[in-house]
């Protein structure tokens, strides 16, 4: 009697039930150039995440994760879901291996391996959760950076000590 009590209590406590979803986004600049206030005050103006987003119940990735896409208002309804801690991620589960072998792709694959890794957000769903609002605010990709060439430095010429010939 009491094994059965204590299971049907924690079939309770994992209870799947719909989550309305709301995310905006702010970005950063990530031009080549100075930009002027006007367009950085673009930057920070704050807009609904329209994309989409890959929830794992694992910070590293390990389950199959389950996929959402928000709508144009950044709103999702989040159906499916057991109570407990999801990690959102931004980018689909992707292999090393996978982007090494594409000659394809420019870049650092491990660089753009732990860029697509970087888990977004924690999402929280209780017994008393129906809705969840956050701003995400994205950085640029340290992998898409693509410095300037630089001339080597120009290097003085030493006097020539006579002294030591």
């Amino acid at each position: 009697m009491l094994a059965i009590l204590v299971f049907s209590s924690c079939g309770n406590r994992k209870k799947k039930k719909p989550v309305n979803l709301t995310l905006f986004y702010t970005q950063q600049y990530c031009g080549g150039a100075a930009p002027d206030d006007e367009i950085l005050e673009q930057y920070k103006i704050v807009k609904p995440f329209t994309d989409t987003i890959y929830l794992h119940q694992s910070p590293d990735r390990h389950d199959d994760g389950v996929m959402f896409i928000l709508n144009k208002l950044g709103k999702v309804k989040l159906e499916g879901l057991s109570e407990g801690s999801y990690f959102a991620f931004r980018f689909p589960k992707i292999n090393l291996e996978t982007i090494k072998m594409d000659p394809l792709k420019p870049g650092d694959p491990l660089c753009e391996y732990h860029y697509q890794s970087r888990e977004m957000i924690t999402l929280d769903i209780e017994p008393y959760t129906t809705d969840l609002s956050d701003t995400l605010r994205f950085s640029c990709s340290p992998c898409d950076l693509e410095m300037p060439m630089m001339p080597p430095p120009v290097m003085e010429e030493q006097p020539i000590d006579e002294g030591n010939k």
